[in-house]
């Protein structure tokens, strides 16, 4: 199981609307730097388009270390204690505009040391194809495929996207 330092984040995340720049409606950013190593600790957020509460996001969190990870943040929960009991996470599939669906395997997150239900994240190589298909694509659908549960699919607008990634100085 993969650990995900989603405390810091989660923080960062609830100020999002106080505190955040926005380059389009559903996008938003905050810039931050580690006070002694000025290491970028920035994070971005896409908010799913008919979310009006702004609880399903997708997040990127850079690491200080000139990488990033990509989570995904839903009002609903996306696996069970079943499943961790069946050791399988959602498969989730996502949609650059209109071209074909690719398929990536998930990993759940931890905070305060409990599983977040709700939260998903991706190895680095998934981290890194989220990142590439929202700059690539004018909207992003992702599907989260539950086990013997409904799927969930959510909509992403990329519009903005590349910019606010520039404001984080693309995690450097």
């Amino acid at each position: 199981m993969r650990k995900f330092l989603l405390a810091g984040s989660m923080i960062a995340l609830s100020m999002v609307p106080a505190l955040a720049q926005s380059t389009a409606p559903n996008i938003s950013y905050s810039v931050k730097k580690d006070a002694m190593t000025d290491a970028n600790q920035s994070i971005l957020i896409v908010f799913e388009e008919n979310d009006t509460i702004g609880v399903t996001y997708v997040g990127l969190r850079c690491d200080g270390m000139g990488g990033y990870e990509v989570f995904l943040k839903t009002k609903n929960p996306l696996f069970t204690q079943t499943d961790l009991s069946l050791g399988g996470f959602p498969t989730l599939m996502y949609r650059i505009d209109s071209q074909p669906p690719r398929t990536l395997q998930t990993s759940p997150v931890t905070r305060n040391g409990e599983l977040d239900y709700s939260t998903l994240t991706f190895s680095a190589g998934g981290s890194q194809a989220i990142n590439n298909a929202f700059i690539a694509a004018n909207k992003v659908t992702i599907r989260v495929v539950r086990a013997g549960q409904s799927n969930l699919d959510y909509r992403f607008p990329a519009k903005g996207y590349i910019a606010a990634l520039n404001k984080v100085n693309r995690c450097k």
